[in-house]
């Protein structure tokens, strides 16, 4: 797919490193995968970003390289950067790539806010 192929090409400049927070995350994920799961429990919960969700999570199993950082759009889809070159992708952990939808979600909701609230006075107008 095109995202296979994005994250392949991203993968050969930028090598699974954040461009975040500097996490080698390739490196993490191959030392991850090597470990049984009790031992992969404790680099996962030593790690920041990475603790399991319990005993349960699929990491500790079947751990794969999506896990571990994520090909990110620098201008996101949701705001005109859909069909973009390379030049707009970056490596992120997947903690800092969580962060940064986090922070993408508050805009659009602002965004949607704002657009909503247009045209409309201020209440405070009511009481003066």
């Amino acid at each position: 797919s095109n995202s296979t192929a994005a994250r392949q090409q991203l993968f050969a400049l930028e090598h699974g490193v954040c461009v975040s927070c500097g996490l080698d995350a390739h490196a993490l994920w191959r030392r991850v995968k090597a470990l049984t799961p009790p031992e992969r429990y404790q680099v996962l919960l030593a790690t920041p970003g990475f603790a399991p969700k319990g005993f349960k999570d699929r990491r500790l199993e079947n751990c794969l390289e999506a896990d571990f950082w994520q090909a990110d759009h620098v201008l996101p889809v949701a705001e005109g950067g859909g069909c973009c070159s390379l030049d707009n992708f970056r490596t992120l952990c997947t903690p800092c790539h969580a962060k940064e939808t986090a922070a993408l979600r508050l805009r659009l909701k602002n965004r949607k806010n704002a657009e909503a609230a247009a045209g409309s006075g201020d209440i405070r107008d009511m009481f003066r």
